[in-house]
């Protein structure tokens, strides 16, 4: 079968076809110019970019088109004239940016065509390149921003390869180190000398955990200035990925050099503080422990004066003072209140040196006018101690200690809680030794029958805590009276 012949029409007809296909299927908006500066044939993708409606468009002459297409352009002047020049200048041509008055940036490229050596069309191609033109300003300000901040920042930054060698320094290291930043970049750390010798491998082991991708915060480092004075840096140092890798770091230097120095100085202050108080204490306790020795001494002779008087009681306050100082111990008293007990035990009955030596030391029953006399002795020991300024309620403990539970003590017929624990306590004290012990009216007992005449009392006379503990020392614990 002979092939059907075709004419010029049919070939225009079919290049016109093929020319379109080409342009609905570009993702370029397409504009079309004739000779005449008119569009001639335009894509979809154009519309949708001129935000240009498709039946408007298809309404529109186009005369009334480049109309429309001129009244969304920033600059309508500069785009109408490179549409009427397209066939006549040669050099109209190539790539450049539009812009809208909506703020929206296109890139533009515009091709000429020619026909045996004469411009028959230009063809104008436009991309949407708006994000990429507000990202790369953003790129450029945020460049500016950094370098501003490199340039001015106080502390000294540094960004360092993987080979040690600083990529750039802020001008503030002059301040610091004494060094201009382009005596520093290009040059390795290790060869800078900036280190001192025995830091360097500590410095190693920290950089080598930054290329493993770790961050490090606030670490202080030693640094050698051009002068030869040492200064101390805090460095922050983070490390720099590309394509998942650590390929250099950044650090950031702040120079507490006068802050390390008042920190020396704060501590060497408070050592010097330290060490005053120490010795300020010592002296204060072997003051104290003089005083208290002294205090004992008094005591101990103002017992001994009872005793010259009543020599026939000797060594009973001893006694006393000995099992009270056991019997607060054993009801967990504090040490102060141990103490206190005890040295009140020593002169409880000091009182007694207004009392007659042959009524103390009388070998029969007294009568009851001398009875009425010897009770005196606890008020009479009250007002000789209580202008003394013990550490202790001493006076207190004394006129107490022949007070009673029940009220029928003397010599002011205190009751249970009214009287101290201190006072309750030297009073079972002393019945307990009174009765274990010899008299010259009469012989001694034993301990266990001055334990059942207290329990007999017990929350009668005797304050029941202090009769348990008591027994408790004796019966459970093994407990004897000194000799």
């Amino acid at each position: 079968m002979r092939a059907e012949s075709r004419t010029p029409d049919d070939v225009i007809q079919n290049a016109l076809s093929l020319l379109s296909a080409m342009i609905e299927s570009t993702a370029d908006g397409i504009l079309v110019i004739d000779q005449t500066g008119q569009i001639s044939r335009y894509n979809q993708r154009f519309l949708k970019l001129w935000r240009i409606p498709k039946p408007l468009a298809a309404s529109l002459d186009s005369r009334q088109l480049m109309e429309h297409v001129l009244n969304r352009l920033k600059d309508p002047d500069s785009f109408l004239e490179k549409a009427r020049g397209i066939c006549e200048k040669p050099e109209t041509q190539g790539c450049e940016a539009i812009e809208f008055k909506d703020g929206r940036i296109f890139e533009q490229d515009l091709q000429q065509q020619c026909v045996d050596g004469e411009i028959v069309a230009g063809i104008w191609s436009f991309r949407d390149v708006t994000g990429l033109r507000r990202a790369e300003t953003a790129i450029r300000e945020s460049e500016e921003r950094f370098r501003q901040l490199f340039e001015n920042i106080h502390d000294v930054a540094c960004a360092v390869d993987r080979e040690l060698r600083i990529l750039a320094v802020s001008p503030s290291v002059e301040r610091v180190l004494g060094y201009r930043p382009e005596e520093m970049s290009g040059k390795r750390i290790q060869d800078l000398g900036i280190f001192p010798p025995d830091q360097w491998q500590r410095v190693l082991s920290d950089v080598r955990r930054v290329f493993a991708g770790e961050r490090l915060d606030s670490i202080e480092y030693e640094f050698l200035a051009r002068d030869g004075k040492v200064k101390v840096g805090e460095v922050s140092t983070s490390p720099i990925f590309q394509d998942g890798k650590v390929v250099s770091f950044i650090s950031l230097a702040r120079d507490v050099t006068d802050r390390r120095h008042a920190e020396e100085a704060l501590r060497q202050s408070e050592e010097k503080f330290h060490r005053a108080h120490q010795r300020a204490e010592s002296a204060l306790t072997e003051g104290y422990e003089h005083l208290r020795k002294a205090l004992e001494a008094t005591i101990q002779a103002m017992a001994a004066t009872v005793e010259t008087r009543d020599p026939y009681t000797a060594g009973h306050q001893r006694r006393v003072a000995d099992l009270a100082h056991a019997i607060a111990q054993e009801m967990g008293l504090s040490a102060e209140e141990i103490e206190g007990v005890r040295l009140a035990a020593v002169i409880h009955d000091i009182g007694k040196i207004s009392i007659p030596a042959e009524i103390l030391s009388k070998p029969i029953a007294l009568t009851e006018i001398e009875y009425q006399l010897i009770k005196t002795h606890s008020q009479t020991g009250y007002d000789i101690l209580k202008d003394i300024d013990f550490p202790w309620p001493v006076a207190r403990i004394v006129v107490e200690h022949h007070e009673r539970m029940d009220g029928s003590g003397y010599p002011a017929g205190l009751k249970g809680e009214a009287i101290s624990l201190l006072s309750r306590i030297l009073a079972v004290a002393d019945v307990v030794e009174a009765i274990a012990s010899h008299r010259p009216h009469r012989p001694a007992r034993n301990i266990e029958a001055a334990l059942d005449e207290i329990g007999k009392y017990s929350g009668i006379l005797y304050d029941p805590r202090v009769v348990e503990a008591c027994s408790r020392l004796f019966r459970g614990k093994d407990y004897h009276m000194v000799d």
